[in-house]
């Protein structure tokens, strides 16, 4: 594995830093006009289970710059993120019909590009998107949204086990 996936799916410090660097209430507020709620888990309020003990993370760039460095990363002479002699560069992927997607994209590389995370932006076409990207888990990251049901607790299709591949 690189750099970058050994630093994302192994230390939680990288995790916590990209979803701090994003600011996920100005991408709802402007991008979405408020017609969204920001997920703390895979239920929506309106579920009798939901956790409103869940709070999400805040927007906290200078924390996520932080967190960074703890975990290794240091500022290139560009400003990009280096450990080890790699860059601290990512994909994000999103199919290339959806204007709000390839907004939040270019939203989202900006947010990261602050903290020193170079994203190149990805779009293809929908089909192209869900089979060779999201199917196969083959992204380091993508732009992807679905509407559940407001009351429907089963969950099945979405998050069991038995509906991932290998």
């Amino acid at each position: 594995p690189s750099v970058q996936e050994r630093a994302t799916e192994n230390d939680e410090r990288v995790r916590r830093a990209l979803a701090q660097a994003i600011d996920v209430d100005s991408i709802i507020r402007y991008l979405l006009s408020n017609r969204a709620v920001r997920a703390t888990g895979p239920f929506v309020p309106s579920m009798w289970f939901f956790n409103r003990d869940i709070a999400p993370l805040p927007f906290d760039p200078g924390l996520a710059s932080q967190l960074l460095t703890q975990a290794g990363w240091q500022r290139g002479s560009d400003g990009i993120l280096v450990k080890e002699k790699q860059r601290f560069h990512v994909t994000l992927v999103t199919n290339n019909d959806n204007q709000t997607r390839k907004d939040i994209a270019t939203l989202v590389q900006s947010y990261l590009r602050e903290i020193g995370v170079e994203v190149e932006v990805q779009t293809t076409e929908s089909a192209v998107f869900i089979s060779q990207f999201v199917l196969p888990r083959a992204f380091d990251g993508l732009v992807l949204s679905w509407v559940l049901q407001r009351n429907d607790p089963d969950q099945y299709q979405i998050w069991h086990s038995s509906q991932t591949g290998p």
